[in-house]
């Protein structure tokens, strides 16, 4: 009998049932990208029309209301796909608030692959081998690829929200946007909205007269996206956050021709 992995005293099917809600969650070797408009693509045969929603991004950075996004799709008899590019994969139970397919992009030893989860009972599980023939359901060793990858989100998350106290304090930034913080227009939605951190993801608007340097950060494991001017993305990776910061300082610190500064 092959050995099945669990958490605890848990199963396979109790886990998924957990993170993700009540439903069939799927792997498919295809980007999330296709995998989302193959979904939100109208049935062949006539029926309800699908909208695809991103749970975490836009300028600025905000979480989706997945609930009130379900319920206004309802309304207008319309499929809701959540597309969790930038969550992990098990960082949102969208079928629980209301969504009838999530979406999520998959890394690592899963890379190039998509994790599709349906609501039972939704018109997309029906579309699914259509859309997707080669979908096939998560199964144990599935899993914890599953769990590396949401373990790995965790870790940046708690390291983005490090970097954000120490922001929020510096001379140099304006403002931060993150979900993880309290004062952030997205705070409450976020809180009940995902699982087990708010993120890698953190806008900074720089002081006026103010850059820095990215090469620096990529260092660190943290990339940066110009959004406007003097404003900035960054994408943190998992690493220690001391780290992080020292290089974030240097950053600053350089592009300013401060040599004197150091983290």
């Amino acid at each position: 009998m092959r050995d099945e992995v669990r958490v605890g005293e848990r199963s396979v099917g109790s886990v998924l049932a957990d993170r993700l809600g009540r439903g069939r969650a799927f792997v498919v070797a295809a980007g999330a990208e296709r995998v989302v408009r193959a979904l939100s693509r109208p049935p062949a045969g006539g029926g309800r029309a699908a909208v695809a929603c991103r749970v975490l991004g836009g300028e600025p950075l905000a979480c989706l209301d997945v609930r009130a996004e379900a319920e206004a799709a309802r309304r207008e008899d319309a499929v809701l796909v959540a597309d969790l590019t930038g969550v992990s994969p098990l960082g949102c139970a969208a079928l629980r608030l209301g969504a009838d397919a999530l979406v999520a992009p998959l890394s690592g030893a899963l890379a190039g692959h998509a994790l599709v989860a349906v609501a039972p009972g939704a018109s997309v599980e029906a579309e699914l081998p259509l859309a997707l023939p080669d979908a096939h359901e998560v199964d144990e060793a599935l899993l914890a690829g599953l769990l590396e990858l949401d373990a790995a989100w965790g870790r940046a998350s708690d390291c983005a929200q490090v970097l954000c106290a120490y922001l929020a304090c510096h001379p140099a930034v304006e403002r931060v946007g993150y979900p993880g913080l309290k004062g952030d227009a997205s705070f409450e939605v976020a809180a009940r909205t995902l699982r087990g951190g708010f993120g890698p993801l953190v806008d900074v608007r720089l002081a006026a007269g103010r850059d820095l340097d990215e090469a620096l950060l990529v260092r660190a494991g943290v990339t940066a996206r110009r959004l406007t001017l003097g404003e900035v993305r960054l994408h943190v990776g998992g690493g220690d956050a001391r780290e992080v910061i020292g290089a974030l300082e240097r950053a600053l610190a350089a592009a300013d021709g401060d040599a004197g500064r150091r983290a």
